[in-house]
C-alpha cells in the first residue's frame, strides 16, 4: 500500500467509524472491505485535477498538502451515509452502470441517470451534437429569457 492509499484508508476509516450505525445493508461490515467497496463505487481520481499537491502558506516558508481525491471520496461517503436507503440503492445501482454519484441531490442525480439513458439510446455522437445545438440556441438568446422556461426547454418538458 502506498502513502496515498494509506492516507485514503485512514480518512475513510474515520468517516466510517463516526457513522457506524448508518452503514447500509449492501456495504461490507469490515472497515477495509467497506472502504474498498466504496472506492469501487467512486469515479476514479482525475490524474491532473485530483492529484495531491502542496500549497504554500501565505507569509511563511511552509506548505500544506491538499488531497482533492481523498476530500471528494470522504465528502461523498459522509453524504451517502446520510441518504435514505432507497436513494443509497439507486446510487449503488447507477455506479454499476458507470454513472458515478458526486454528492448530487436525488432530483439532480435522477436527471443525470435519465440523460445517460438517453445518450445510450441515441448514441454519444448524436446526443452530444443535439446538446451542443441546444446550448448554442440558449446562448444566442438575450439575458431577458426566463431561466425556468430555458430549463424546461432543455429538459424537453416545455
Amino acid at each position: 500500500m502506498n502513502e496515498m492509499d494509506a492516507k485514503t484508508y485512514e480518512v475513510l476509516s474515520k468517516v466510517l467509524h463516526a457513522w457506524k450505525g448508518r452503514w447500509p445493508k449492501q456495504m461490507p461490515k469490515g472497515y477495509q472491505e467497506a472502504i474498498k467497496w466504496w472506492l469501487e463505487l467512486q469515479e476514479p481520481a482525475d490524474a491532473y485535477s485530483e492529484r495531491a499537491h502542496a500549497v504554500p502558506v501565505p507569509k511563511s516558508e511552509d506548505v500544506v498538502w491538499r488531497f482533492p481525491y481523498i476530500d471528494r471520496v470522504s465528502r461523498n461517503l459522509k453524504a451517502f451515509l446520510m441518504q435514505p436507503e432507497d436513494y443509497q440503492r439507486l446510487i449503488c445501482s447507477a455506479a454499476e452502470d458507470g454513472i458515478h454519484w458526486r454528492g448530487d441531490s436525488e432530483v439532480m442525480f435522477r436527471l443525470i441517470c435519465m440523460e445517460n439513458v438517453r445518450m445510450g439510446e441515441v448514441g454519444r455522437t448524436k446526443y452530444v451534437a443535439a446538446a451542443r445545438a441546444k446550448l448554442r440556441e440558449v446562448i444566442g438568446r438575450t439575458m431577458k429569457t426566463d431561466p425556468v422556461e430555458v430549463y424546461k426547454e432543455l429538459a424537453g418538458t416545455s
